[in-house]
C-alpha cells in the first residue's frame, strides 16, 4: 500500500514513510477498537438478532468477525496513508527552513 502512494501520489518519499504508515495503522486500529467497545453490543443487537434468526449462529459469527477485520483493515489503511501525508508536510516543512 505504501508503494501505490508512492507511486500514485507522489507521498512518502522520506526515509520515515514506513514508521508513519505502521504508527498511522496500529493507531486507526486502536481507536476503531476503542469507538466499537464504547457503543457497545446494544445498538447492534436488533440487527444481530435478525442476522442471527435467518442465517443461524455460525454464518453469524463470521459474519461479524469478518466485518470487524474488514473495518480494521480500512481503517488501518487509511490511518497509515494520513500518517504519511502529515510526515511528509512535516519533513518537508523541515527541509524547506
Amino acid at each position: 500500500m505504501l508503494t501505490y502512494v508512492q507511486s500514485k501520489w507522489n507521498m512518502g518519499k522520506s526515509k520515515w514513510s514506513l514508521v508513519f504508515f505502521i504508527c498511522g495503522a496500529f493507531l486507526g486500529s486502536i481507536a476503531t477498537v476503542s469507538a466499537l467497545s464504547a457503543i457497545g453490543g446494544q445498538h447492534f443487537a436488533p440487527i444481530i438478532s435478525r442476522i442471527y434468526g435467518a442465517v443461524g449462529p455460525s454464518l453469524t459469527k463470521a459474519g461479524i468477525v469478518l466485518t470487524f477485520l474488514l473495518l480494521l483493515s480500512i481503517v488501518g489503511i487509511a490511518g497509515g496513508i494520513l500518517l504519511v501525508w502529515v510526515g511528509d508536510r512535516l519533513t518537508s516543512f523541515k527541509k524547506s527552513a
